[in-house]
């Protein structure tokens, strides 16, 4: 995921709190949507340098060109983890705050 989405969603979160009881549901169910979808993603790319990072770690004795490449796909791999992290945040905030609100 970019981080420029995950900012995108996560001031979209912050504009949902800021309203307080003047969001309506559906803002929430849709927001909630997205940031499903968006871990979706984050999972697959996830998945993706997991393959990447095992096939590099198996070539880093070849040489420092490989293991560059290793590190930067740990660091990669790193940076998905903390996403991942702040994404699930952001749902479960998003799930409580639609359970406090009426339909519509």
């Amino acid at each position: 995921m970019k981080p420029k989405r995950a900012a995108s969603l996560a001031e979209r979160v912050a504009a949902l709190r800021s309203a307080g009881s003047q969001a309506c549901r559906s803002e929430v169910d849709e927001l909630l949507t997205e940031c499903a979808a968006a871990l979706l993603a984050l999972s697959a790319e996830v998945r993706r340098v997991d393959r990447r990072l095992h096939g590099a770690v198996q070539t880093a004795d070849e040489g420092l060109e490989a293991l560059a490449e290793a590190r930067r796909l740990a660091d990669r791999r790193n940076q998905l983890d903390r996403e991942h992290s702040s994404l699930s945040k952001l749902i479960a905030d998003l799930r409580g705050r639609r359970a406090g609100l009426a339909g519509g």
